[in-house]
């Protein structure tokens, strides 16, 4: 059969629409399946996530029992004692060195060395917790920490997160911020941690339930504000105005230095120290570990007796900021 030159043409275009059809219909369905499998791993994913976060969700049991016992250690006539405030500095010491939070200051006995003087007693406490709840040491730290902070009146919760890896592998020396060290020399060693600035002038307030025994010597045991039992701001504007008991070197550097100065003189408002502060603790005690692997455990924590006080401070602050801004 002979064919026109327009019928050839024709058939020719007419093969290249179908051509072009198939190559369409082939190409949908190959975008079909890479959606189809595509949506199979993200229904696999969402199911592990959600897997994790059930078992994220879950704390044990046993936690809620030590929640309670601290609180009866750490509080003495309505406020939070010498343990509590030891028990925060604990957490600072172990985290802030080596490979962070991992029980190492206890289980290597890194308290036995200088740049940890006074935390012999409270790591022996908290290291035989450990052992009598059987929980691992570093979250017996952190866990005490945040106990200790929520003894204080107005102290805010902090994250209370189990799963940490212990280690009985000592830190390096000289890694534990000195209060003799210069703000520069302080900031480097909070930066290689991932901490601000801002960061280190808000964790640094945690000295508003501190006492100091050995960078004064002559001051031995005196407070670093004048309401050492509390959480309160007094720690800022006692260090800018030279009326805490004893100050050490170090606050008095941060308090007027120019990179720190600013957030410190805010920071005498609760509202503005508990919003930067909660953030950097639970950062700092989570340094060396995958928050999303820990177990969340912070309504084991029992909070000071004074819960009334606790929320209606923040909220007086922020009403005070803004009739001043107005």
């Amino acid at each position: 059969m002979r064919l026109s030159q327009s019928s050839l043409v024709f058939l020719l275009a007419t093969g290249a629409v179908q051509a072009l059809s198939f190559d369409n219909i082939s190409s949908n369905i190959r975008r079909g399946a890479d959606v189809a499998v595509s949506s199979v791993k993200s229904t696999v994913h969402n199911l592990f996530d959600r897997q994790a976060s059930a078992r994220k969700s879950t704390c044990p049991k046993i936690w809620s029992q030590i929640g309670s016992d601290l609180r009866q250690a750490f509080v003495s006539g309505g406020q939070c004692n010498d343990d509590a405030r030891a028990a925060i500095r604990l957490v600072f010491h172990d985290c802030i060195s080596g490979a962070g939070c991992d029980g190492s200051i206890i289980l290597a006995k890194e308290y036995l060395r200088s740049e940890n003087r006074g935390l012999e007693d409270i790591a022996v406490k908290v290291g035989n917790w450990a052992q009598q709840y059987n929980v691992g040491t570093a979250d017996m730290i952190a866990f005490a920490a945040a106990s200790g902070i929520s003894a204080c009146p107005g102290g805010p919760k902090i994250n209370a997160l189990v799963g940490r890896q212990d280690s009985y592998t000592p830190a390096p020396e000289g890694q534990i911020p000195s209060p003799k060290s210069s703000v520069t020399k302080l900031l480097s060693q909070f930066a290689a941690r991932g901490f601000s600035a801002t960061d280190m002038a808000a964790l640094v307030g945690a000295h508003t339930a501190a006492k100091q025994f050995f960078a004064v010597p002559q001051k031995a045991g005196q407070p670093l504000d004048s309401t050492p039992g509390t959480w309160d701001t007094k720690f800022y504007s006692q260090t800018l105005d030279g009326s805490a008991p004893v100050s050490l070197d170090s606050d008095v550097k941060i308090s007027r230095d120019d990179r720190t100065s600013a957030a410190f003189q805010r920071f005498q408002s609760q509202a503005a120290w508990a919003a930067a502060f909660v953030p950097a603790m639970n950062q700092m005690t989570t340094i060396g570990n995958s928050g999303q692997s820990l177990v969340d455990c912070t309504s084991s924590i029992k909070s000071a007796s004074r819960g009334v006080a606790i929320r209606a401070a923040p909220l007086a602050d922020r009403v005070r900021e803004a009739e001043e801004q107005k």
